[in-house]
């Protein structure tokens, strides 16, 4: 395992939407957790992690949320889309965070490309 690769501060635009780890959100895998096994939550961010712009494990900062890492997916989440966590029990902040272009910088990347 490498460390920080040349790309930490590359900055991308991409469409960002919200979730919470209210099972309206995450059906049927509502039980509080990633995909990577991290509590879900503010500070979590779901990739596409086939498509390759974003890897697990990255850091990044998201225009108008902050610093978030790279821990979960989603099954609408493909492509240079992204999916920032908001704290269960913050549903209207998911909800008024909607659906947007946002630039994203990834500030440090943990693991070598494949």
């Amino acid at each position: 395992m490498g460390k920080d690769k040349d790309i930490p501060y590359s900055e991308f635009t991409v469409v960002a939407t919200a979730y919470t780890p209210h099972e309206r959100s995450c059906w049927p895998y509502a039980d509080g957790f990633t995909s990577t096994n991290y509590k879900a939550g503010y500070k979590s961010i779901a990739i596409d992690p086939e498509y390759g712009t974003f890897h697990y494990g990255d850091v990044l900062y998201v225009e108008g949320y902050g610093v978030g890492l790279a821990n979960d997916c989603g099954s609408a989440i493909k492509g240079n889309r992204i999916d920032v966590c908001f704290n269960l029990g913050d549903e209207q902040k998911a909800l008024d965070w909607g659906r947007k272009k946002v630039r994203v910088w990834i500030l440090s990347r943990l693991a070598e490309d494949k």
